[in-house]
């Protein structure tokens, strides 16, 4: 795999869920005082942004050499309700990275350019019901996505 298709662990982006969602293999990540879900309430989160991982945390955090640089609500990304994968890509002409964002109505498409304040770009809706699991992974310049929703399918994207 390319390092094109992988962020740099400095850009972990805490979007709408705890960090073990974003780097399982990087972090293992649930706040401070909250043990079970949902443990992610709005209110403790709000204004968290560039928090380093010091320590072995990164604000509330438990973290393992990354940094929480950026948190954007769900709602705010177009998701209705539930996020539940993180993948991203970076634009080969542009140097642009972004995340691709699994919510329970599809993907949301965040712009990196600056990873303490991402941008929402778009989304791509599913064609089915709404599911709690939407995955996406990302191979030469092509979002594949796939969900259990019941006709779903494989879904590719080019990103180009």
């Amino acid at each position: 795999m390319s390092d094109k298709t992988l962020f740099p662990a400095r850009l972990a982006i805490a979007i709408g869920l705890p960090l073990s969602f974003l780097m399982a293999s990087a972090v293992q990540a649930v706040p401070s005082g909250f043990d079970e879900f949902p443990y992610t309430p709005r209110s403790t989160m709000e204004g968290l942004s560039d928090l380093p991982c010091i320590e072995g945390m990164a604000g509330d955090f438990q973290c393992h050499g990354v940094d929480l640089l950026a948190y954007v609500p769900l709602e705010d990304m177009g998701c209705e309700g539930n996020g539940n994968d993180i993948w991203g890509w970076t634009d080969p002409e542009t140097g642009t990275e972004y995340a691709l964002m699994g919510c329970n109505n599809g993907i949301a498409f965040m712009d990196l350019s600056d990873p303490e304040q991402p941008v929402h770009v778009g989304n791509l809706p599913s064609h089915t019901e709404g599911s709690l699991w939407r995955d996406s992974k990302v191979f030469d310049d092509h979002a594949f996505v796939v969900s259990e929703a019941s006709g779903h399918g494989l879904k590719v994207f080019d990103l180009s």
